[in-house]
């Protein structure tokens, strides 16, 4: 049972959508390609380093966690070639990177080509809702009032990559587990740019009988070991998240 005092943290009595872990979206709008280099917009930059060298970015939309490494540079250090390391997330076709960090002076900028609308869920993921909604419970553009990611204030890292999280989801289990390790809302660092390291307050139960119903706001499932690993190899289709 939530602390919270707000709505959409009381225990899922009545749930909206019950949706299968294995059905979930898992990294939404991730970036499938860059803009061929060099980079063909604004400007490639001065004073990076190549090695490869991997750069952290910012972007002038709503994504976050792409890194690239720079291959290549020039005799000022200009940008010349590059190669995508993290995709990140909530990206769109056309947003604009810039490459921070190191000497630069953070002033290469390269265009997103394409993305990819969601990857097939898996353990570390976010649980959310797709397409996203806001706070009304609705396509953020159907109405314009809230970005679509903006039940997303929790970030957190399972060790290789950065994942943001929305308001988290109660779930039922519709198999016999014998451990379930969760994160749960609060045990995630804060969206403050504080996202680097594992969870070390993940919340693990153990036996958790067929037919419970959990009702905590759980960010992400990062393990879950059904009792008949023979018959449920993969428990996240008998997993369900409730929104």
């Amino acid at each position: 049972m939530s602390v919270f005092g707000q709505t959409q943290h009381q225990p899922r009595v009545f749930a909206h959508d019950a949706t299968a872990l294995a059905d979930l979206c898992g990294i939404p709008a991730s970036i499938n390609a860059l803009a061929v280099a060099p980079p063909p917009v604004a400007d490639q930059g001065t004073n990076y380093t190549a090695g490869p060298t991997t750069y952290n970015t910012t972007t002038n939309g709503g994504g976050f966690g792409a890194t690239i490494s720079v291959t290549a540079i020039g005799g000022g250090g200009e940008v010349t070639n590059y190669t995508l390391v993290n995709p990140g997330t909530n990206y769109a076709s056309g947003d604009i990177l810039t490459l921070v960090g190191g000497g630069s002076d953070n002033n290469c900028t390269i265009a997103i080509a394409t993305i990819t609308a969601c990857s097939t869920w898996g353990p570390w993921m976010p649980i959310v809702p797709y397409p996203p909604r806001n706070r009304r419970g609705i396509p953020p553009s159907a109405d314009g009032l809230s970005p679509a990611w903006d039940r997303q204030p929790f970030k957190y890292n399972d060790g290789t990559d950065i994942y943001q999280a929305s308001e988290g989801a109660a779930i039922y289990v519709g198999i016999e587990l014998t451990k379930l390790t969760v994160v749960q809302k609060g045990a995630a660092d804060p969206n403050d740019g504080n996202d680097t390291g594992v969870p070390t307050n993940v919340t693990i139960y153990y036996g958790v009988p067929a037919g419970s119903f959990m009702p905590i706001d759980i960010l992400t499932v990062t393990e879950a070991v059904a009792a008949d690993a023979v018959t449920y190899p993969d428990p996240a289709p008998y997993v369900l998240a409730l929104f």
